[in-house]
């Protein structure tokens, strides 16, 4: 249950409401516009090239791990200790589990060199490339 409420959280701070093909709907609605548009959207790119057409290549990309550890108790009763007089009770033992989860995304966008969009693309997971997506909305 834990690993549930966590991952819930994660999702929605990553804006996980928008899908991937929220975001390949959003990126082909860029073509034929001024790639400005793009980058006020997006924030700045992570890598820009020179093009041998006299265009440009913006990358954005996102590579994280997020990490986290469960724990649940082993037993709800507890567990009497045999050499305690007083009769008390200490908590079951803990099982601890930990996971990694990798989210990862990259959006690329081509222009002429009249500055506009001419294609776009996009790879990585959904989770990863939520964000982009949310922005783009």
């Amino acid at each position: 249950m834990n690993k549930i409420l966590i991952g819930c959280a994660a999702a929605l701070a990553l804006g996980a409401c928008a899908s991937a093909g929220d975001l390949k709907v959003s990126l082909d609605s860029l073509v034929g516009q001024p790639v400005q548009r793009a980058v006020d959207r997006l924030g700045p790119p992570a890598a820009q090239s020179d093009d041998s057409d006299g265009g440009k290549t913006y990358v954005w990309e996102s590579n994280y791990d997020v990490q986290y550890s469960t724990s649940q108790p082993t037993s709800t009763l507890g567990v009497k200790d045999p050499n305690d007089v007083a009769g008390a009770t200490t908590p079951g033992a803990q099982a601890t589990s930990s996971e990694a989860t990798n989210y990862r995304c990259f959006v690329r966008v081509t222009t002429g060199g009249d500055g506009l969009i001419k294609t776009t693309a996009w790879g990585g997971n959904g989770d990863g490339c939520a964000a982009y997506a949310s922005r783009l909305r």
